[in-house]
């Protein structure tokens, strides 16, 4: 069997329609994205590429406990004790 009859017959019993390829923008996912667009053009796949950004917080959180007069749970025990 010549070399382009084994290609076809590869490429007959292989298919990948959706290639999806994850970047962080360094050199090792460069590589990778270089691999992804050559497995899309080879198999005339659609490529699809994402990046995620980790959710970060929009305020610090507080360590320290709250003072008393906004501290709720603690002006009602204060309340419910004075009750009694």
């Amino acid at each position: 069997m010549s070399a382009l009859a084994q290609e076809q017959e590869r490429k007959q019993s292989i298919q990948f329609k959706q290639v999806l390829a994850a970047t962080d923008f360094s050199t090792a996912s460069a590589g990778a994205l270089s691999f992804a667009l050559a497995i899309a053009r080879r198999y005339g796949s659609m490529l699809s590429v994402v990046h995620a950004v980790p959710s970060e917080p929009r305020e610090p959180i507080p360590l320290e406990p709250l003072p008393r007069e906004l501290n709720r749970r603690r002006l009602e025990a204060d309340q419910q004790m004075k009750a009694r």
